[in-house]
């Protein structure tokens, strides 16, 4: 008996697992905050990576403190600033930051995940994979009620972005590698959310790098625009999309 206890009892040590409330390792005092919304935006400094300060790349010194500095908490409304796009720009792009590998987020909100995946590697989804990934998650009980209203804000927002002919992107493509047409082309999925009515919409050759067999999905996302009662003024080359 006494040789069966002690076994049972080594059996029992080595499959348990501690936990803690208190967000801290046991072992190597190790602690955590607590989770917040923030951690996972490489524009704030609560979320992006110290070494690059959430643009992914490697930066000199000089660079890192630049960019750091132009970050401070508004005092006055408690905001917080995040460094503008024209102080990124120039950087060396080849070299990704060594220590995120390009991910622009710090350890901490790498680490935390959903269903194994971090919320790195499903920004490294293309829009439509990542679509597929939404919906291959089936959620229950209180995963359901909490998440409701956030995976369908994503779903809506991922497949207008496909129907404007966007799916091949990644999710964190940065916005300076995208092309004109590109980029006019998320502004107009962000319209195609919001469901205004009674706009006027200027567009500068919206089909632009579009390959011909994508013409008919922007050209129908256009057409939703115009039906929900906007009007639409196209500058344009593409003989279809002048007929339609």
């Amino acid at each position: 008996l006494s040789l069966a206890a002690g076994f049972l009892s080594t059996a029992f040590r080595s499959k348990a697992k501690v936990f803690s409330t208190k967000r801290a390792c046991p072992t190597c005092g190790t602690s955590y905050p607590e989770l917040d919304p923030r951690m996972f935006s490489y524009n704030s400094k609560h979320g992006w990576c110290p070494e690059c300060v959430g643009t992914g790349l490697t930066l000199t010194g000089e660079q890192r403190k630049a960019l750091d500095d132009s970050v401070k908490d508004d005092g006055d409304k408690g905001r917080e600033k995040t460094f503008a796009e024209p102080e990124v720009e120039g950087l060396a792009e080849d070299k990704t930051c060594g220590t995120c590998a390009g991910a622009r987020l710090n350890p901490v909100s790498r680490a935390v995940r959903f269903r194994e995946a971090s919320i790195a590697e499903v920004a490294a989804k293309s829009v439509d994979d990542g679509r597929r990934w939404i919906e291959a998650h089936k959620l229950d009980g209180r995963e359901s009620a909490i998440a409701r209203d956030v995976v369908t804000e994503i779903r809506n927002r991922l497949s207008f972005l496909g129907d404007v002919g966007l799916g091949y992107l990644t999710l964190d493509r940065a916005a300076p590698t995208l092309s004109g047409g590109e980029a006019q082309r998320i502004r107009l999925a962000a319209q195609l959310g919001s469901n205004l009515q009674g706009v006027c919409y200027v567009l500068d050759e919206p089909t632009i790098g579009l390959h011909p067999r994508d013409n008919r999905i922007l050209l129908d996302a256009l057409h939703k625009l115009g039906s929900a009662g906007n009007t639409l003024v196209v500058v344009e080359h593409d003989e279809d999309t002048i007929r339609r």
